[in-house]
């Protein structure tokens, strides 16, 4: 049978991995929040230098999910 300091130890050994796992998720979310926002960068800028190539490319694009019914 185990000992309370067996235990304790068990517990403080999940603690620390379930600290880890959020520390790792909370990384992983920032990393894709950043990459997120360089994205809409890039887009809005693309759009703001050329605006009649991506209301065309927009176009284009529902056109084929409306024909594909995906929308």
């Amino acid at each position: 049978m185990a000992n309370t300091d067996d235990v304790k130890s068990g517990i403080q050994q999940a603690a620390s991995r379930a600290q880890d796992a959020v520390n790792n998720a909370s990384d992983y979310y920032d990393n894709a929040a950043d990459m997120t926002r360089s994205a809409l960068d890039n887009l809005s800028d693309r759009v703001q230098e050329q605006p009649m190539t991506m209301l065309l490319v927009a176009a284009g694009i529902g056109y084929i999910a409306g024909r594909l019914r995906l929308l």
